[in-house]
């Protein structure tokens, strides 16, 4: 049976929220891009496959590209209706 933060973290979108226990960025931003007309793009591919972990509103995209920035040390910059994630120029 599963356990009792497994269960939260399943059930996290009926109260808007996006549980992550160490899925990729790539799944992340495929699961919030149901939910938001501002699209979240992975500019990098080496920075889709990085694992995250944490609790994020599905409907704060903008909150949500800046905390993993911050997280996997990579940059973002908004274009219109798309939030791009990408590796830093470093």
């Amino acid at each position: 049976t599963p356990a009792a933060g497994e269960i939260d973290r399943t059930l996290a979108w009926r109260t808007g929220e996006l549980a992550l226990d160490g899925k990729s960025l790539d799944c992340a931003v495929e699961e919030l891009n149901r939910y938001n007309t501002v699209q979240l793009v992975i500019d990098s591919p080496d920075l889709a496959r990085e694992p995250l972990v944490g609790y994020f509103r599905t409907n704060e995209p903008a909150n949500f590209s800046h905390a993993v920035a911050n997280l996997i040390g990579a940059r973002v910059s908004e274009d219109g209706n798309a939030i791009h994630i990408s590796k830093t120029n470093s």
